[in-house]
């Protein structure tokens, strides 16, 4: 099992930490785009211009997916899961 270092575990529950907030907030975002039917709009009062545009929820879905790998990659690298270095020999009796 490989150790890591206190400031490498530490980096690493913050980037976790981090990771499980953006998962969180998309799924607030795709909640609420699933209950909304505007997919953009544009507000001219005159003195000023503004636009805004809904994200799809297929792209939500998708940062949701890639978000959670990068999490569970953090978290198998926490818990010393995983290949970190691998150096096979053979002898020559074998």
């Amino acid at each position: 099992m490989s150790y890591l270092s206190t400031a490498t575990r530490t980096r690493l529950l913050a980037q976790l930490a981090n990771l499980e907030t953006q998962i969180e907030n998309a799924n607030a975002a795709l909640t609420s785009t699933t209950t909304q039917e505007i997919e953009s709009y544009t507000l001219n009062t005159g003195e000023g211009s503004q636009s805004a545009k809904r994200w799809d929820g297929m792209k939500l879905e998708q940062l949701i997916r890639r978000l959670g790998r990068r999490a569970e990659h953090i978290r198998q690298r926490l818990a010393g899961l995983g290949v970190t270095n691998m150096n096979v020999r053979r002898k020559d009796s074998l």
